[in-house]
Order: C-alpha cells, then structure tokens, then sequence
C-alpha cells in the first residue's frame, strides 16, 4: 500500500529551472510510465 507517496525526479531542481516541465518530453513519459506502474500494482494488489 502507498501513502504519501511523493513522486522525485532526479536533478529537476536545475532542469525544472532551465526547462519549463511542460516542455520537458523526456519526463512526461517517464511519469506517464510511473503512474501506469503504481496503478498496474494497485490494480492488481486490489484483486
């Protein structure tokens, strides 16, 4: 079970400073990919 769980991505302090996160297409999908993992877990912990 996750709680509190806070999502980091490395060295984004500099790179979040230098590229506006929207813009940034490497770390949507890595996102994308996380989510999708801890909703498969859940899914299949619920089960």
């Amino acid at each position: 079970m996750l709680e509190d769980a806070k999502p980091s991505i490395a060295g984004s302090v500099v790179r979040f400073a230098e590229t506006h996160p929207s813009d940034d297409a490497e770390v949507a999908t890595q996102l994308v990919e996380v989510i999708g993992l801890i909703h498969g877990e859940a899914a299949s912990g619920a089960a």
